[in-house]
């Protein structure tokens, strides 16, 4: 919150489309959270959402670091179909065989911001590209629309919020206990 406050103040010379980025980060995060705490799932299905963004991580690390390419990643994707396996977890195949997820797979984080933020993801995906005359630039805005901004941010603290309650009820805490967590 407080580098929001810093984006906000008269003298940043941050693009004020800076605060997007930032609350994108946590809300990502708050998102993915979302769906593998889900209470209306069992720990069977949890494991498969569980193996399953293990897999999307490991092909971003393909992306990022290509050394990982190869044996390494054959080797992390074959342990995480054995695991799925000994545990009864449906194992996700595409057209050639390769492996891309397991139990109900993974959403996409557009799918995920819908599914969690109705309204609000697609509005935050769109509001940071937005198309231009030439398809091969994005446009991106340089000012803070407050209404959308508020929005955003109330529903990623909304979700995070719940999304906390349902972290501490897996642990077996009550909801009174984030609540008091939260009158500081």
């Amino acid at each position: 919150m407080r580098s929001i406050l810093t984006l906000l103040a008269p003298e940043s010379l941050l693009p004020q489309f800076s605060l997007f980025t930032l609350i994108g980060g946590a809300a990502v995060a708050t998102v993915h959270a979302r769906r593998l705490l889900d209470p209306a799932i069992d720990e069977s299905a949890r494991l498969g959402r569980g193996l399953s963004v293990r897999l999307v991580n490991l092909e971003k690390q393909q992306k990022v670091h290509p050394e990982a390419q190869g044996s390494h990643f054959d080797d992390r994707v074959e342990h995480l179909r054995k695991r799925a396996e000994a545990n009864g977890i449906a194992v996700i195949r595409n057209r050639n065989g390769a492996i891309t997820g397991f139990g109900d797979g993974w959403l996409s984080d557009t799918d995920l911001f819908e599914m969690y933020m109705p309204g609000i993801g697609k509005t935050y995906f769109q509001y940071l590209a937005m198309p231009s005359d030439d398809q091969n630039f994005v446009l991106v805005p340089t000012h803070v629309d407050v209404p959308v901004l508020a929005d955003v941010l109330d529903s990623a603290l909304s979700l995070y919020d719940e999304t906390v309650a349902f972290f501490l009820g897996h642990g077996g805490y009550p909801a009174m206990v984030w609540n008091e967590a939260k009158k500081g």
